[in-house]
Protein backbone atom coordinates (compact mmCIF):
# COMPACT_ATOMS: atom_id res chain seq x y z
CA UNK A 1 0.00 0.00 0.00
CA UNK A 2 0.85 3.33 -0.72
CA UNK A 3 1.97 6.22 1.85
CA UNK A 4 -0.68 8.54 0.11
CA UNK A 5 -3.71 5.60 -0.03
CA UNK A 6 -2.97 5.36 3.88
CA UNK A 7 -3.11 9.20 3.97
CA UNK A 8 -6.35 9.27 2.44
CA UNK A 9 -7.97 7.27 4.90
CA UNK A 10 -6.63 9.18 8.10
CA UNK A 11 -8.21 11.90 6.81
CA UNK A 12 -11.40 11.29 8.84
CA UNK A 13 -8.70 12.29 11.81
CA UNK A 14 -9.12 15.81 11.13
CA UNK A 15 -12.93 16.04 12.51
CA UNK A 16 -11.94 14.92 16.00
CA UNK A 17 -8.48 16.58 15.77
CA UNK A 18 -9.53 19.63 17.94
CA UNK A 19 -11.70 17.44 20.24
CA UNK A 20 -9.84 17.10 23.48
CA UNK A 21 -12.52 14.07 24.63
CA UNK A 22 -10.65 12.00 22.03
CA UNK A 23 -6.56 11.14 21.05
CA UNK A 24 -7.33 7.89 19.87
CA UNK A 25 -7.90 6.47 16.03
CA UNK A 26 -8.29 2.86 15.43
CA UNK A 27 -7.36 0.74 13.02
CA UNK A 28 -8.66 -2.74 11.97
CA UNK A 29 -9.09 -4.83 8.91
CA UNK A 30 -11.19 -3.08 6.96
CA UNK A 31 -10.41 0.62 7.87
CA UNK A 32 -9.80 3.22 10.52
CA UNK A 33 -12.41 4.85 12.52
CA UNK A 34 -12.56 7.45 14.99
CA UNK A 35 -15.01 9.11 17.59
CA UNK A 36 -15.00 12.33 19.37
CA UNK A 37 -17.26 13.95 21.63
CA UNK A 38 -19.78 15.34 18.91
CA UNK A 39 -18.31 13.37 15.65
CA UNK A 40 -17.56 9.97 14.67
CA UNK A 41 -15.93 9.14 11.73
CA UNK A 42 -15.37 5.82 9.84
CA UNK A 43 -13.74 4.58 6.43
CA UNK A 44 -13.37 1.76 4.42
CA UNK A 45 -9.55 0.47 3.48
CA UNK A 46 -8.54 -2.83 3.46
CA UNK A 47 -5.46 -3.33 5.59
CA UNK A 48 -2.95 -5.76 6.38
CA UNK A 49 -3.80 -6.70 10.39
CA UNK A 50 -5.49 -9.22 11.98
CA UNK A 51 -6.57 -7.64 15.39
CA UNK A 52 -7.85 -4.23 15.94
CA UNK A 53 -5.43 -1.82 16.95
CA UNK A 54 -5.99 1.57 18.74
CA UNK A 55 -2.73 4.68 18.67
CA UNK A 56 -2.74 8.23 19.20
CA UNK A 57 -4.33 9.37 16.33
CA UNK A 58 -2.09 12.95 16.36
CA UNK A 59 0.84 11.06 16.30
CA UNK A 60 -0.12 8.66 13.82
CA UNK A 61 -0.96 11.18 11.35
CA UNK A 62 2.35 13.66 12.08
CA UNK A 63 4.10 10.22 11.98
CA UNK A 64 3.15 9.80 8.37
CA UNK A 65 4.35 13.36 7.60
CA UNK A 66 8.00 11.43 7.94
CA UNK A 67 7.28 9.34 4.83
CA UNK A 68 7.33 10.11 1.17
CA UNK A 69 3.88 9.81 -0.50
CA UNK A 70 4.99 7.55 -3.45
CA UNK A 71 6.50 4.88 -1.16
CA UNK A 72 5.41 1.31 -0.17
CA UNK A 73 4.23 1.38 3.30
CA UNK A 74 4.91 -1.66 5.74
CA UNK A 75 2.90 -2.89 8.74
CA UNK A 76 3.33 -4.87 11.38
CA UNK A 77 1.51 -5.61 14.64
CA UNK A 78 3.71 -6.65 17.46
CA UNK A 79 1.23 -6.80 20.22
CA UNK A 80 2.64 -4.08 21.71
CA UNK A 81 3.08 -1.44 19.20
CA UNK A 82 2.48 -0.92 15.48
CA UNK A 83 5.37 -0.46 13.25
CA UNK A 84 5.37 1.00 10.02
CA UNK A 85 8.41 1.28 7.59
CA UNK A 86 8.37 2.56 3.88
CA UNK A 87 12.59 4.03 2.30
CA UNK A 88 13.86 2.37 5.37
CA UNK A 89 12.63 4.51 7.69
CA UNK A 90 10.77 3.07 10.54
CA UNK A 91 7.91 4.72 13.32
CA UNK A 92 6.92 2.75 16.54
CA UNK A 93 3.28 3.61 18.00
CA UNK A 94 2.73 2.47 21.35
CA UNK A 95 -0.56 0.33 21.51
CA UNK A 96 -3.14 2.27 23.30
CA UNK A 97 -4.87 0.28 25.61
CA UNK A 98 -8.53 2.54 26.01
CA UNK A 99 -9.87 3.47 22.81
CA UNK A 100 -13.39 4.10 21.81
CA UNK A 101 -15.21 1.02 20.61
CA UNK A 102 -16.07 0.30 17.07
CA UNK A 103 -19.56 1.59 15.99
CA UNK A 104 -21.88 -0.29 13.77
CA UNK A 105 -22.17 1.33 10.13
CA UNK A 106 -25.38 3.03 10.17
CA UNK A 107 -28.41 1.65 7.96
CA UNK A 108 -29.09 4.37 4.95
CA UNK A 109 -33.02 4.57 3.90
CA UNK A 110 -32.58 7.43 1.55
CA UNK A 111 -31.49 7.68 -1.97
CA UNK A 112 -28.41 8.83 -3.26
CA UNK A 113 -27.73 12.47 -4.21
CA UNK A 114 -25.15 14.23 -5.95
CA UNK A 115 -22.58 16.01 -3.04
CA UNK A 116 -22.54 18.95 -5.08
CA UNK A 117 -25.75 20.21 -3.78
CA UNK A 118 -25.04 20.23 -0.37
CA UNK A 119 -20.79 21.39 -1.02
CA UNK A 120 -22.08 24.38 -2.75
CA UNK A 121 -24.80 25.54 -0.16
CA UNK A 122 -22.79 25.14 3.20
CA UNK A 123 -20.25 27.18 2.79
CA UNK A 124 -22.69 30.21 2.08
CA UNK A 125 -24.31 29.46 5.09
CA UNK A 126 -21.45 28.77 7.47
CA UNK A 127 -20.17 32.53 6.51
CA UNK A 128 -23.16 34.01 7.58
CA UNK A 129 -22.40 32.75 11.43
CA UNK A 130 -18.49 33.04 11.41
CA UNK A 131 -16.83 35.52 13.28
CA UNK A 132 -18.29 34.71 16.74
CA UNK A 133 -22.21 34.42 17.88
CA UNK A 134 -23.06 34.03 21.54
CA UNK A 135 -25.12 31.07 21.46
CA UNK A 136 -23.91 27.45 20.12
CA UNK A 137 -27.03 26.58 18.35
CA UNK A 138 -26.04 29.53 16.19
CA UNK A 139 -23.31 27.72 14.94
CA UNK A 140 -25.50 25.75 13.20
CA UNK A 141 -27.51 25.12 9.92
CA UNK A 142 -31.60 24.43 10.61
CA UNK A 143 -33.29 21.94 8.23
CA UNK A 144 -36.71 22.94 7.53
CA UNK A 145 -38.71 20.85 4.91
CA UNK A 146 -40.10 23.03 2.36
CA UNK A 147 -43.58 23.06 0.53
CA UNK A 148 -42.70 20.60 -2.28
CA UNK A 149 -41.49 16.82 -2.44
CA UNK A 150 -37.83 16.96 -1.41
CA UNK A 151 -37.08 19.94 -1.16
CA UNK A 152 -35.16 21.29 2.04
CA UNK A 153 -34.86 25.10 3.12
CA UNK A 154 -31.32 25.48 4.69
CA UNK A 155 -31.02 28.72 7.11
CA UNK A 156 -28.24 30.00 9.60
CA UNK A 157 -28.78 33.49 10.99
CA UNK A 158 -26.20 35.18 13.74
CA UNK A 159 -29.78 36.39 15.19
CA UNK A 160 -27.88 40.00 14.88
CA UNK A 161 -26.53 41.14 11.31
CA UNK A 162 -27.44 38.47 8.74
CA UNK A 163 -29.48 35.69 7.90
CA UNK A 164 -28.74 33.49 5.15
CA UNK A 165 -30.96 31.25 3.30
CA UNK A 166 -31.45 28.42 0.37
CA UNK A 167 -33.63 25.31 -0.69
CA UNK A 168 -31.94 22.31 -2.12
CA UNK A 169 -33.53 19.56 -3.66
CA UNK A 170 -32.08 16.25 -1.45
CA UNK A 171 -34.32 13.06 -0.90
CA UNK A 172 -34.20 13.60 3.00
CA UNK A 173 -36.61 13.60 5.54
CA UNK A 174 -36.09 16.76 7.81
CA UNK A 175 -37.83 18.84 10.91
CA UNK A 176 -36.28 21.60 11.76
CA UNK A 177 -33.16 20.26 12.64
CA UNK A 178 -30.00 22.43 13.13
CA UNK A 179 -26.34 20.59 12.01
CA UNK A 180 -22.98 22.34 13.41
CA UNK A 181 -21.83 24.43 10.16
CA UNK A 182 -18.60 23.80 10.68
CA UNK A 183 -18.49 20.03 11.42
CA UNK A 184 -20.62 19.67 8.35
CA UNK A 185 -18.59 21.68 5.80
CA UNK A 186 -16.06 19.47 7.02
CA UNK A 187 -17.49 16.43 6.96
CA UNK A 188 -18.68 17.13 2.81
CA UNK A 189 -15.13 17.35 1.78
CA UNK A 190 -14.23 14.00 2.69
CA UNK A 191 -17.71 12.77 0.35
CA UNK A 192 -17.23 11.42 -2.94
CA UNK A 193 -19.08 12.30 -5.87
CA UNK A 194 -22.54 11.17 -4.34
CA UNK A 195 -24.08 10.50 -0.93
CA UNK A 196 -26.78 9.66 1.58
CA UNK A 197 -27.86 11.72 4.69
CA UNK A 198 -30.46 11.07 7.27
CA UNK A 199 -31.65 12.41 11.06
CA UNK A 200 -31.36 9.66 13.53
CA UNK A 201 -31.09 9.74 17.20
CA UNK A 202 -30.10 13.37 17.99
CA UNK A 203 -27.82 13.14 15.35
CA UNK A 204 -27.14 13.17 11.06
CA UNK A 205 -25.59 10.83 9.72
CA UNK A 206 -23.58 11.12 6.01
CA UNK A 207 -22.29 8.61 3.91
CA UNK A 208 -20.95 7.20 0.75
CA UNK A 209 -20.51 4.05 0.55
CA UNK A 210 -16.74 4.56 1.82
CA UNK A 211 -16.93 6.90 4.15
CA UNK A 212 -19.61 7.54 7.01
CA UNK A 213 -19.76 10.49 9.26
CA UNK A 214 -22.02 10.97 12.67
CA UNK A 215 -22.62 14.57 13.97
CA UNK A 216 -24.60 15.55 17.25
CA UNK A 217 -27.34 17.74 16.48
CA UNK A 218 -27.37 20.97 18.17
CA UNK A 219 -30.11 21.68 21.40
CA UNK A 220 -31.84 24.66 21.86
CA UNK A 221 -34.30 27.12 20.32
CA UNK A 222 -33.47 28.43 16.35
CA UNK A 223 -34.65 31.57 16.00
CA UNK A 224 -38.12 31.97 14.36
CA UNK A 225 -37.41 33.77 11.14
CA UNK A 226 -40.64 33.62 9.45
CA UNK A 227 -40.80 37.28 10.19
CA UNK A 228 -37.97 37.96 8.01
CA UNK A 229 -39.08 40.62 5.23
CA UNK A 230 -39.97 38.94 1.89
CA UNK A 231 -38.67 39.32 -1.51
CA UNK A 232 -41.35 41.25 -2.94
CA UNK A 233 -42.06 43.61 -0.15
CA UNK A 234 -38.79 45.33 -1.17
CA UNK A 235 -39.03 48.48 -3.58
CA UNK A 236 -35.76 48.92 -4.07
CA UNK A 237 -33.30 47.25 -6.71
CA UNK A 238 -29.68 47.63 -8.04
CA UNK A 239 -27.70 44.65 -9.59
CA UNK A 240 -23.89 44.60 -8.01
CA UNK A 241 -20.87 42.88 -9.24
CA UNK A 242 -18.86 40.64 -6.76
CA UNK A 243 -15.60 42.22 -7.98
CA UNK A 244 -16.25 45.98 -7.11
CA UNK A 245 -17.34 44.70 -3.87
CA UNK A 246 -14.19 42.53 -3.34
CA UNK A 247 -12.27 45.71 -3.75
CA UNK A 248 -14.13 47.72 -1.74
CA UNK A 249 -13.84 45.63 1.08
CA UNK A 250 -9.71 45.62 0.95
CA UNK A 251 -10.05 48.88 0.87
CA UNK A 252 -11.63 49.53 4.00
CA UNK A 253 -9.90 46.95 5.91
CA UNK A 254 -6.70 49.35 4.45
CA UNK A 255 -8.19 52.90 5.02
CA UNK A 256 -10.80 52.70 7.80
CA UNK A 257 -9.91 51.46 11.43
CA UNK A 258 -14.20 50.71 11.38
CA UNK A 259 -13.69 48.70 8.33
CA UNK A 260 -17.03 50.82 7.52
CA UNK A 261 -18.50 50.31 3.74
CA UNK A 262 -21.59 52.87 2.00
CA UNK A 263 -23.47 52.27 -0.74
CA UNK A 264 -23.48 55.47 -1.72
CA UNK A 265 -25.77 56.50 -4.55
CA UNK A 266 -26.17 60.44 -5.73
CA UNK A 267 -27.36 62.54 -8.38
CA UNK A 268 -28.03 59.25 -10.27
CA UNK A 269 -24.69 57.57 -9.64
CA UNK A 270 -24.13 54.80 -7.42
CA UNK A 271 -20.91 53.56 -5.81
CA UNK A 272 -19.31 51.63 -2.75
CA UNK A 273 -17.66 54.29 -0.86
CA UNK A 274 -15.31 54.35 1.98
CA UNK A 275 -14.25 57.28 3.98
CA UNK A 276 -10.89 56.54 6.55
CA UNK A 277 -11.50 59.51 9.27
CA UNK A 278 -7.47 59.19 9.78
CA UNK A 279 -5.94 57.13 6.63
CA UNK A 280 -8.42 58.04 3.76
CA UNK A 281 -10.68 57.36 1.67
CA UNK A 282 -11.69 55.07 -1.37
CA UNK A 283 -14.44 54.89 -4.20
CA UNK A 284 -15.68 52.32 -6.09
CA UNK A 285 -17.78 52.87 -8.80
CA UNK A 286 -20.80 51.00 -9.72
CA UNK A 287 -22.94 52.36 -12.39
CA UNK A 288 -25.92 55.01 -13.57
CA UNK A 289 -28.96 54.39 -11.72
CA UNK A 290 -32.47 56.15 -11.47
CA UNK A 291 -33.07 55.42 -8.15
CA UNK A 292 -33.14 58.06 -5.42
CA UNK A 293 -30.34 59.89 -3.14
CA UNK A 294 -29.46 57.11 -0.20
CA UNK A 295 -26.07 56.32 1.87
CA UNK A 296 -26.55 52.81 3.77
CA UNK A 297 -23.50 51.79 5.61
CA UNK A 298 -22.64 47.94 6.02
CA UNK A 299 -19.91 46.59 8.28
CA UNK A 300 -17.58 45.09 6.01
CA UNK A 301 -16.53 41.87 7.95
CA UNK A 302 -20.60 41.33 7.27
CA UNK A 303 -20.28 42.06 3.35
CA UNK A 304 -17.48 38.61 3.60
CA UNK A 305 -21.20 36.57 3.44
CA UNK A 306 -22.33 38.69 -0.03
CA UNK A 307 -19.25 37.78 -1.63
CA UNK A 308 -20.40 34.46 -1.30
CA UNK A 309 -23.73 34.92 -3.33
CA UNK A 310 -21.86 34.96 -6.79
CA UNK A 311 -20.20 36.85 -9.37
CA UNK A 312 -23.59 39.37 -9.67
CA UNK A 313 -25.96 39.53 -7.72
CA UNK A 314 -29.21 41.94 -6.57
CA UNK A 315 -29.31 44.38 -3.66
CA UNK A 316 -32.75 45.33 -2.87
CA UNK A 317 -33.76 47.64 0.31
CA UNK A 318 -36.40 49.53 1.45
CA UNK A 319 -34.34 52.68 3.25
CA UNK A 320 -30.84 52.78 5.15
CA UNK A 321 -32.05 52.24 8.45
CA UNK A 322 -34.36 48.88 8.01
CA UNK A 323 -32.67 45.21 6.87
CA UNK A 324 -31.50 44.76 3.41
CA UNK A 325 -31.53 41.60 1.20
CA UNK A 326 -28.89 40.20 -1.24
CA UNK A 327 -29.81 37.66 -3.27
CA UNK A 328 -29.36 35.81 -6.52
CA UNK A 329 -31.41 33.23 -7.80
CA UNK A 330 -31.63 30.42 -4.69
CA UNK A 331 -29.72 32.57 -2.24
CA UNK A 332 -31.06 34.90 -0.06
CA UNK A 333 -29.21 36.86 2.31
CA UNK A 334 -30.23 39.71 5.01
CA UNK A 335 -28.13 42.02 6.46
CA UNK A 336 -28.55 44.88 8.76
CA UNK A 337 -27.12 48.14 7.86
CA UNK A 338 -24.85 50.55 10.41
CA UNK A 339 -26.54 53.30 11.54
CA UNK A 340 -25.19 56.09 12.35
CA UNK A 341 -23.92 59.66 11.84
CA UNK A 342 -21.86 59.58 8.81
CA UNK A 343 -19.40 63.05 8.02
CA UNK A 344 -20.87 65.12 4.46
CA UNK A 345 -20.32 63.45 1.16
CA UNK A 346 -17.06 63.88 -0.20
CA UNK A 347 -16.93 63.82 -3.83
Amino acid sequence: MKVSRFNWLLEIWKLVDKDPSETSIILHSGGASVSGMHVAASRKLKLPLEKKITVNGEALVGAMKLFPNNAELGFKDTGTSLVLSAKRRRVVLRRMLLGSPLRKSPDFKGKKFSAKVMRKAVPFLRSVVQGGVMQPILTGIQFTPGKKKNRVILESTDAAHRTGRLTVQIPMTVKNQVVPAADLDQALSLMQTKLQMQFVNGAVEIGDGTTTIRISLLNGKFPDLSKLPLLKTFKNRILLSRSRLDNAVKAAALLDDDRLVSLVIKDGRAAWLIRGSERGGFREPIGKTDLEDIEIVFDSHWLDTAQDLGSDFMLVYKNSKAPVLFHTANRLLWMSPIVKAMPTLDE
